[in-house]
């Protein structure tokens, strides 16, 4: 009994000096933090800066790229390209875009299609007259480099050129004329600097013939250019553009 009450008496006196302890402790430390007096250093280890730093996404929102393009004005452009068909043939064309809203733009464009081979008895040799309003949608991704596609209405007047005789070589020529309406849209990328810019784009266009007339000698070829308008691929058209 008495060993068992010495050791009970034991641990009442070491938790009194452990609170007497952990209450010096405490007074110290009060004590302390009313004399604390900040210092330059210690508001420059807790300041909070006023602006956020950036972060890896910043300049990658679709806001930030549409901000980017609102430098866009009139422009004007230039360019040649190559187009798939029936009759493959060259293109040359020129342009003139107008800014409407911020990545928005009214594009108004004339182009001549050529075939470079010779018309002969039964194969014609293609020309054609196109104008293309077309709404177009820039994106810029940096300041040299945008992505843009347009998308709009496509009138075209096309000439088919039949020789009559093969056996003589200054002969008449017969002749099918169409005008036909359809669709144009294309895709492409825009780099360089601000004031002028070059530009590739692809796509396809798409026309029906609304209106034929042919000379006697030819108008059995008719049915055979209208089938040449369905389709169209705009495969490479490459060129520059003048912002102003």
């Amino acid at each position: 009994m008495y060993r068992h009450i010495s050791t009970g008496a034991r641990m009442h006196r070491c938790f009194a000096i452990l609170l007497i302890l952990l209450g010096a402790g405490w007074l110290k430390a009060e004590l302390a933090l009313e004399d604390f007096t900040p210092t330059e250093r210690d508001f420059e280890l807790f300041e909070v800066a006023d602006e956020p730093g950036e972060t890896a996404t910043e300049g990658n929102t679709f806001e930030q790229i549409e901000a980017n393009s609102q430098w866009r004005s009139l422009s004007l452009e230039g360019s040649v390209g190559l187009i798939g068909a029936k009759r493959t043939m060259w293109s040359g064309s020129v342009g003139v875009a107008i800014p409407l809203f911020t990545s928005v733009s009214l594009v108004l464009r004339a182009e001549y299609n050529m075939e470079l081979g010779a018309s002969r008895a039964y194969r014609p040799q293609t020309r054609g007259l196109l104008f293309e309003p077309c709404i177009r949608l820039h994106l810029d991704f940096d300041e040299s480099v945008a992505f843009f596609s347009q998308h709009g209405l496509s009138a075209i007047y096309r000439f088919d050129y039949f020789k009559l005789d093969d056996r003589v070589s200054d002969s008449d020529r017969g002749l099918v004329s169409s005008f036909a309406l359809g669709t144009v849209h294309s895709v492409g990328l825009e780099f360089g600097e601000r004031t002028w810019r070059g530009f590739v784009e692809t796509g396809f266009r798409t026309s029906f013939v609304l209106v034929q007339s042919a000379n006697d000698d030819v108008k059995g070829f008719k049915d055979d250019i209208r089938e040449d308008f369905r389709f169209q691929w705009l495969v490479l058209r490459a060129g520059v553009r003048f912002y102003f």
